[in-house]
């Protein structure tokens, strides 16, 4: 029901800063508290006698339709006009009340919530205002309750429906405190999912390659140090595929840069269907060069998945009419090793990956589209 109400509010603020939208949105929750406080009183005056309390009653009206504008402020874009508003409304309305019918009703009680949301409302005061503004709130609690007594009141209430009214006003001010404390906690938790979800997304695009989708040559270096360490615990087997693009400079002056960035996207998409599992990675290495890292995948494995890829990519039937085939492949180098131990896991890594380049100038000699492999010597990779 709140967040229907909030819609109606403050709805152009996308624009805005996080902190400022969070403002504007504490602004529009506390108008709307203000505007239904009055209610449970206006209905105590109804049933009890509207006639000795009219005034009041007619002033938490004007009161009201204050709160109201408060919104219809924000949705102008007015936001520190209906802030300050906000504030001075709320003020106004507790000495009001106070007044007409006595700090015993307890209406004062709401200057301790006011001052409770300051913070929120105005995150720009150094902390000097602050205690300031606090210490403002809490001399008008103390200025009502000892000046403003049923004595002076123009309408007061009562006993015994003084004391009722002053647990009702009591309770209520602890019920919004409750409420306005969740509704920050509910901010917080979602600032935090943002910025969770934020960092996750810039992880993502500084480890993807924006043209293919693929994971790009920093994600290598990071899997490729990552399996050194795994299988430092855990000797095995890691392989390495390189991929390369027969004649795509002739393919890309045939049929432009668009042309070109089509062909990829739709090669490295048949490399990632030619993958069946989830930690095999597919990388593009560069320009039309793509690598496959391979765990736990020996020389067998490997130039099965090397084959696989040359067959997806035939599969395409792109047609490149300067090739000799005729529709454009691809040639591929693969290379294993077997790891020991050693503490140069980048250049392990690396050699590996040259194996993989020089298998991949092997098949790129003897007549490109096909899958050639090169075995690399053993590595070591104990963690230093």
């Amino acid at each position: 029901m709140l967040d229907k109400w909030i819609k109606l509010s403050a709805v152009n603020t996308k624009h805005l800063s996080a902190k400022r939208q969070r403002q504007i949105l504490v602004c529009d929750q506390l108008g709307i508290f203000a505007f239904f406080t009055p209610f449970p009183y206006q209905f105590f005056f109804i049933f009890y006698d509207l006639a000795y309390f009219s005034e009041m009653f007619v002033i938490n009206w004007m009161f009201m339709a204050t709160y109201a504008a408060v919104l219809l402020l924000n949705r102008r874009g007015e936001y520190g006009a209906a802030r300050n508003l906000l504030m001075l409304c709320v003020s106004t309305h507790m000495l009001v009340s106070s007044l007409m019918s006595g700090a015993g009703v307890g209406v004062n009680l709401f200057f301790f919530t006011q001052a409770s949301v300051l913070v929120f409302l105005f995150p720009t005061l150094r902390w000097i205002g602050l205690i300031a503004c606090q210490l403002a709130c809490g001399a008008l609690y103390l200025g009502t309750q000892l000046l403003l007594t049923a004595e002076v009141a123009i309408a007061p209430v009562p006993y015994p429906w003084v004391d009722a009214m002053y647990v009702c006003s009591a309770s209520g001010a602890l019920l919004l405190m409750v409420v306005l404390l969740n509704m920050f906690r509910r901010q917080i938790e979602n600032t935090e999912k943002e910025l969770l979800k934020t960092s996750q997304l810039l992880q993502v695009r500084s480890s993807t390659d924006p043209l293919t989708g693929l994971a790009n040559r920093r994600a290598l270096d990071e899997a490729l140090r990552a399996e050194w360490l795994r299988l430092a615990r855990h000797p095995g087997t890691l392989s390495v595929i390189m991929c390369d693009v027969d004649h795509f400079k002739v393919y890309n002056d045939y049929f432009g840069h668009d042309g070109g960035d089509e062909c990829l996207r739709q090669i490295a998409g048949a490399i990632k269907e030619a993958l069946e599992r989830p930690s095999d990675l597919a990388v593009r290495y560069g320009g039309e060069e793509f690598a496959v890292v391979l765990p736990a995948t020996d020389e067998q494995g490997a130039r099965y998945v090397g084959e696989k890829i040359n067959e997806a990519v035939r599969r395409l039937t792109i047609p490149n009419p300067r090739a000799k085939e005729g529709i454009v492949t691809v040639s591929i180098g693969v290379s294993s090793s077997t790891c020991f131990s050693s503490t140069h896991f980048d250049q392990s890594g690396e050699r590996l990956l040259r194996c993989a380049d020089q298998a991949l100038y092997l098949a790129k000699k003897n007549g490109r589209d096909q899958t050639v492999y090169m075995g690399c010597h053993s590595l070591a990779c104990r963690v230093p």
